[in-house]
């Protein structure tokens, strides 16, 4: 039995998204195929080979166990789920570079990362791996002040370190300009 067969026949005992079901066209990901050429040519051109072999690490790092389950239990389209990895993957690649700072991470990103770190042997071998040992541990925000406290670290260090290395964020993915007056949907992740 395949994997999507599996999930497919189980999902009724899987959890749904807490936000909603999102399926929106993401224009930068139209096939799992052309996944490894988006990766190659992501990174800015003046990086140096060390920052270039840590991306190489993250982006080939197999992580379809996790996306098939998104797509699946959370009812992604392909498309979408392939989207989310490859932010993942960036944002994987930010605290690998910068281990020291306090990089919160989006909700849309966050969901990702709780479908690895509970693969657990899949995200220590990760960890392991491509992040030098550093393990982002789970501490979940219980308030929306909370949240709204994590923006400026957001803004300034996720925000900011995503720009320098990739570019313009996707809004669809990481919501650059959080309001004040709702719940802010980002996660701690300290260093």
């Amino acid at each position: 039995m395949s994997l999507v067969d599996y999930f497919t026949q189980t999902s009724n005992f899987l959890p749904k998204r807490r936000c909603g079901m999102k399926t929106a066209s993401v224009d930068y990901v139209q096939t799992e195929q052309n996944f490894s050429d988006i990766c190659d040519n992501l990174l800015a051109e003046e990086v140096d080979s060390n920052v270039r072999q840590l991306w190489n690490k993250i982006k080939s790092f197999d992580l379809s166990r996790e996306r098939a389950y998104l797509s699946i239990a959370y009812g992604h389209s392909g498309e979408y789920a392939v989207a989310m990895e490859l932010e993942y993957r960036k944002f994987l690649f930010l605290r690998a570079m910068h281990p020291e700072m306090n990089l919160p991470m989006s909700v849309e990103v966050d969901d990702f990362w709780h479908v690895h770190v509970l693969n657990t042997r899949n995200y220590q071998r990760f960890v392991d791996e491509c992040a030098g040992g550093n393990f982002v541990h789970h501490r979940p925000n219980i308030s929306n002040a909370e949240n709204r406290a994590l923006v400026p670290a957001y803004i300034n260090g996720t925000i900011t370190m995503y720009r320098k290395y990739f570019g313009e964020p996707p809004q669809v993915f990481w919501e650059t300009d959080p309001k004040s007056d709702c719940c802010i949907c980002i996660c701690a992740c300290p260093g």
